[in-house]
């Protein structure tokens, strides 16, 4: 089953892809602890809280012109198991909107 989630966010595209990428960003607002590496095939581990983290292999990074696409591959999840993410910024009025999407790992 896929999830997909859309939000737009009051900040300008850099500042977004910031929070998304940037580890000391990440543990201000989602993650307890961040690792990325940002580039194809880098690696990533978020832990969200003690027991609940999210790993794996960035597939792409590609920051242009106000849009972004970052692809974070195979997510592995205790609670969920491995699924594909895929985040994508889209110039919007009021700020960027920022799509989540989460498909099970194929």
């Amino acid at each position: 089953m896929t999830a997909e989630k859309s939000v737009l966010v009051p900040l300008d595209p850099d500042e977004t892809f910031a929070l998304l990428t940037e580890p000391e960003r990440l543990r201000r607002w989602q993650a307890v602890t961040a690792r990325v590496e940002l580039r194809a095939g880098g690696q990533y581990r978020w832990t969200i809280s003690p027991g609940h983290t999210a790993s794996g292999t960035i597939t792409e990074v590609e920051p242009a012109g106000g849009s972004c696409s970052l692809g974070l591959g195979r997510v592995r999840r205790p609670a969920t198991g491995a699924s594909t993410v895929t985040i994508t910024l889209e110039p919007a009025e009021g700020g960027p909107a920022c799509a989540w999407s989460t498909a099970p790992h194929a």
